[in-house]
């Protein structure tokens, strides 16, 4: 089974290369979708609350991708 991994950064841009994803992975294929929570502008003294909430709408963007796929 091909596994195509896919990183995204919330862009427009970036999503744009889903289709091909999928026709690389085929239709026994499996996709992993990655999105960097702080990329190069990580707080790493910021409040966990703040960590938290970046978490979350980093899996809050990648199960709207996942629902918009299937």
């Amino acid at each position: 089974m091909p596994r195509v991994l896919v990183a995204l950064d919330g862009s427009e841009a970036s999503a744009s290369i889903l289709p091909e994803a999928i026709r690389l992975a085929g239709r026994d294929g499996e996709l992993v979708l990655i999105h960097d929570v702080g990329g190069s502008n990580r707080d790493e003294g910021a409040e966990p609350s703040r960590q938290i909430g970046a978490v979350e709408a980093s899996e809050t963007y990648l199960q709207d991708r996942v629902d918009e796929l299937r």
